[in-house]
């Protein structure tokens, strides 16, 4: 069994599983390992597949000077000392389908989850992996995240306030928690709404100042760092209308060609800072919104911005 968990920054892709390989460890008898990839991490290149079998190989009880040194050997010794074992292997916050392909047992008895931000279509392809979409939460069960740390949030006269709260939080795990630990701390939602109303200051309020990577736009900057020069063009210019856009009207945001539109907006969509509606149209979500127009504001002159919004007006 391959799964790849996919989705966009604070989801909780990590949580999801490693919360299914508690509960299901004791199908696996023989160990679970696990590695963090640090595909997206802050400040740090992603691990080598290489590196991660060293540790795979010796927590399987290899001798380090018995380990192969290239990484096609050390890939077959590791495909060979799992063969017909009961494994389960996590490798979380991959950079790509090529960062853990030499990290797949051969073994059906063994079980593999990825996460990533991206879409791992290699992996779907070449290994049969089924990919498992993760989205915001519901808006329900967001203000349940909320009232975790607050009274209760539906009975109480500020009940309409708390799903406000939850929508500024584009109902994203880790904005939520990060909102609630405010909330906690003042017990004031309608200040906290009133503060987080400002799209100029929302990223900063949704941020943790003791650890950085506990931060909505930090998690976004990785990802936008990783897009091509006119990806990350089509998502800044994204930033300046809320409103979904089809392949052609993005190609009178951008000036661009439609398929050269169309190539960007799927760019976007593979490494999920957009998604596709079912009516074709390409949107971002509540908080990407707010980091795309950021970016617009600070990489794109105030003249470029105009007449990208005129184009797409004409």
């Amino acid at each position: 069994m391959l799964v790849s968990i996919e989705g966009n920054v604070g989801l909780g892709k990590t949580a999801t599983a490693v919360r299914w390989a508690h509960r299901r460890a004791e199908f696996f008898e023989d160990g679970i390992l696990f590695a963090d990839m640090q595909g997206y991490s802050n400040h740090v290149d992603p691990l080598a597949a290489e590196e991660v079998l060293e540790v795979f190989l010796t927590d399987l009880g290899v001798d380090a000077v018995d380990i192969p040194a290239s990484l096609s050997q050390r890939a077959a010794f590791f495909r060979t000392l799992t063969a017909r074992q009961r494994i389960l292997i996590v490798l979380d916050n991959a950079a790509g389908s090529l960062q853990v392909q030499p990290l797949l047992p051969s073994w059906h008895s063994c079980a593999v989850v990825v996460t990533s931000r991206r879409r791992l279509t290699a992996l779907a392809v070449r290994n049969k992996a089924v990919s498992l979409p993760l989205g915001p939460l519901a808006a329900r069960d967001a203000v349940d995240v909320l009232g975790s740390f607050a009274d209760d949030t539906r009975g109480s006269s500020e009940a309409a306030t708390y799903r406000i709260l939850a929508g500024q939080c584009g109902y994203v795990p880790l904005a939520l928690r990060i909102a609630g630990i405010r909330l906690a701390a003042s017990g004031r939602v309608q200040d906290l709404v009133r503060d987080l109303t400002d799209p100029a200051t929302r990223l900063d309020l949704l941020s943790n100042t003791e650890d950085t990577t506990l931060s909505v736009r930090s998690a976004l900057e990785r990802s936008y760092c990783e897009l091509d020069g006119p990806t990350a063009r089509m998502f800044r210019l994204l930033g300046l209308t809320r409103p979904g856009l089809t392949a052609m009207a993005a190609a009178g945001l951008s000036d661009w060609s439609v398929n050269r539109s169309r190539r960007a907006l799927e760019s976007l969509t593979d490494i999920h800072l957009a998604h596709q509606d079912d009516d074709g149209r390409y949107t971002l979500d509540e908080l990407s919104s707010v980091f795309a127009a950021e970016k617009a504001t600070a990489e794109e002159t105030e003249k470029a911005r105009m007449a990208a919004l005129e184009r797409l007006v004409a």
